[in-house]
C-alpha cells in the first residue's frame, strides 16, 4: 500500500533553446526516468510570454468567479455534452474511479481545438470577448508541444516528424483539450478525510503542458516505489533561508532568491498515455494528483493524504488555479509501436525481465502496454482509448 508521506521529487529543468546541443537526449532521460520535466519559459523558445500567461489566469479566476447559473450554460452536462467541453462543476468527475470515493473538490472549464481559428463551442460571457486571446494561447501551446514531440524523435532516432505528422491538427480532429482549472479552499467544517483535489490518474494523452501559480502547491506524483513525491510549482525556491553573509549573486541569497520568486516559472511537462504506449513504457505516464496541502485542512479536515508545504514553496492556504493543455494525436492516430531501436530493445529487456519473474507490478509499465488491439482485431486508436478513459471518469447528471 501507498505511503501518504510525501518528499519533494527533484524534476530536472531543461533549456530548450538552440546552444543546447543535448535538450533532446535530456529530455528523453527525464520522460524515461520521472515522466515529467519542466521547460525553462524563454519566450524567444516557448512562444509564450509571462504577460500572456497571466492573461489566461486572470480570465480564469473571472470566470470562476462567475454565478453559477452562468456556468451553467456551458456545462458539460447541456448540449455539449459527450463532446469533453463545457464547465465541470464539483462532483462530476472523478479521476481515480476504482479507489476514489468521493468526487474531486475542483471546477473546470474545458475547451476543444479550434477550427480555421475558430473556438467551436459556446463561451461564457466572462472569456467571449476575448475569443481571439484563448485561441492564441491554445495555438502557441500545440507549436510547444510539436517542438518537444521533435526532440523526442531525435532522440529516439526516428523521423522527426514521426510524432508531429500524428498531431498535425489540420488533418483532422483530436481529442485536445485547452482547460482551465480551480481548486476551491477548504471551508470550516466542510472537510472529509476522503477529499483530494484531483485523484490518481495519469493523462489521458500524448503531452501535457502545465502552468502553475506560485504559492499554490498540492500537486504530487506516484514514484516507482509506491511513495508519493512533491512536485514544486517553483523548482528554483530555495529550501531555506539564506545565511547572513550570502551576497547578491550567490544562488543562495536574497537578491536571488527574489528573482527566482518573481521571474517566469517554467512550464511543467508530463507525459501522457499515447506517448507511453508508442513507447512501449520506455516514456512513463506517471500517476499524479493534486491534493490539499496539510496547512489548508484544519483540524476538521484530518490530514490523511495531506503534505506539509515543501520549504520554499510559499502556500497561501487558499485557492488554486491552473492551466492545463492536454495534446492528444488526430483521432484516427494508431498506436502502433515506434519504429525505434532504442524503444526495441526496452520493450525487449523489460519482456525478458517479466520472463523471469523480475518485471515491474505497474500497469502499462516495464515494456507491458495497454490493450492496443481491439476484440475485433483492429488497432486500438488515438479516440478509441480517450473513450474508454472518459467514460470511466464522469459522472454527468
Amino acid at each position: 500500500m501507498a505511503s501518504n508521506k510525501s518528499e519533494t521529487v527533484d524534476i530536472p529543468v531543461i533549456d530548450l533553446c538552440p546552444s543546447n546541443p543535448h535538450a533532446s537526449s535530456e529530455l528523453l532521460n527525464a520522460a524515461a526516468h520521472y515522466g515529467f520535466v519542466f521547460i525553462a519559459n524563454d519566450p524567444s523558445t516557448t512562444g509564450l510570454t509571462p504577460g500572456e500567461i497571466d492573461t489566461i489566469f486572470s480570465l480564469s479566476q473571472q470566470f470562476f468567479s462567475s454565478p453559477t447559473q452562468i456556468k451553467e450554460e456551458v456545462s458539460i452536462a447541456s448540449n455539449q455534452a459527450g463532446k469533453n467541453v463545457g464547465w465541470l462543476s464539483q462532483g462530476i468527475e472523478k479521476l481515480d474511479p476504482a479507489t476514489q470515493k468521493r468526487p474531486d473538490i475542483k471546477e473546470a472549464f474545458n475547451m476543444g481545438e479550434p477550427v480555421n481559428n475558430q473556438i467551436q463551442q459556446p463561451l461564457p460571457q466572462p472569456l467571449k470577448p476575448h475569443a481571439q486571446t484563448l485561441i492564441t494561447f491554445q495555438t502557441k501551446c500545440h507549436a510547444l508541444c510539436k517542438k518537444i514531440l521533435t526532440h523526442f524523435a531525435t532522440a529516439l532516432e526516428i523521423e522527426r516528424d514521426w510524432f508531429t505528422t500524428r498531431h498535425d491538427q489540420t488533418k483532422g480532429p483530436s481529442g485536445t483539450v485547452f482547460r482551465l482549472l480551480y481548486y476551491p479552499a477548504p471551508t470550516v467544517g466542510s472537510g472529509n478525510a476522503d477529499d483530494i483535489r484531483a485523484g490518481a490518474h495519469s493523462d489521458f494523452g500524448s503531452l501535457t503542458l502545465l502552468f502553475q501559480q506560485r504559492g499554490q502547491p498540492g500537486l504530487e506524483i506516484r514514484t516507482p516505489g509506491g511513495e508519493w513525491a512533491a512536485v514544486p510549482v517553483d523548482p528554483s525556491a530555495r529550501r531555506s533561508p539564506p545565511s547572513d553573509d550570502k551576497r547578491d549573486g550567490d544562488p543562495d541569497s536574497e537578491g536571488s532568491r527574489h528573482r527566482a520568486e518573481t521571474g517566469a516559472l517554467p512550464i511543467l511537462v508530463n507525459i501522457g498515455d499515447l506517448l507511453e504506449d508508442w513507447t512501449a513504457g520506455l516514456l512513463k505516464s506517471t500517476v499524479h494528483r493534486v491534493i490539499f496541502p496539510k496547512q489548508q485542512r484544519g483540524k476538521d479536515r484530518g490530514t490523511v493524504g495531506g503534505i506539509e508545504e515543501g520549504e520554499g514553496e510559499r502556500g497561501s492556504g487558499g485557492d488554486r488555479y491552473s492551466i492545463a493543455y492536454f495534446c492528444h494525436p488526430l483521432d484516427e492516430a494508431e498506436l502502433e509501436s515506434v519504429p525505434s531501436r532504442r524503444v526495441g530493445e526496452y520493450a525487449a529487456a523489460a519482456a525478458a525481465a517479466a520472463a523471469a519473474g523480475n518485471g515491474k507490478n505497474e500497469e502499462s509499465s516495464g515494456g507491458v502496454r495497454r490493450s492496443v488491439v481491439k476484440g475485433d482485431g483492429r488497432v486500438m486508436t488515438a479516440r478509441d482509448h480517450l473513450m474508454e478513459r472518459l467514460g470511466a471518469t464522469y459522472t454527468v447528471k
